[in-house]
């Protein structure tokens, strides 16, 4: 896992604070954060225009997990890891016909801060990625991982 410490920023550069920043690579590496902190916010790609992904102590970055595990391009249901960004994602789904229902202004956000800030889009209908998303895996402090 890889540790730095280091000046962390929102999108509006307006907020600053320099926290240990955790990096895992692997989900043992999670986990390991998890049940030893107390106190730290889990973050993505830094897009937020509020402060929601700081901390001043400690933050577990998901830059490592940006995987597209699988994509049905016929239902358009796809699974993900949360730090995916959306610029990764777009070439993968636009060439099979399909765009995301509801887009930021941004293409650099991770797909974990889509649904943590409930990003919303210019369509009138559902309007908010919560509609748009079927299941969340999450992983607790008592290792059990919900679905």
């Amino acid at each position: 896992m890889i540790i730095k410490k280091k000046e962390n920023t929102n999108w509006g550069n307006n907020i600053k604070t320099y926290p240990k920043i955790y990096e895992p690579r692997n989900y043992y590496e999670i986990e390991k954060v998890i049940n030893n902190n107390k106190s730290f916010v889990v973050q993505g790609n830094q897009r937020s225009f509020g402060d929601g992904g700081l901390n001043k102590n400690q933050v577990l970055s998901m830059k490592n997990f940006n995987k597209i595990i699988s994509f049905n391009s016929k239902s358009g249901i796809i699974e993900a890891e949360s730090g995916l960004l959306l610029k990764d994602l777009l070439p993968t789904i636009t060439k099979k016909g399909w765009f995301l229902a509801v887009t930021p202004g941004t293409k650099y956000v991770s797909l974990g801060g889509m649904a943590a800030n409930n990003v919303i889009g210019k369509n009138t209908n559902n309007n908010q990625i919560k509609y748009h998303i079927k299941k969340i895996r999450l992983m607790k402090a008592n290792k059990k991982k919900n679905i």
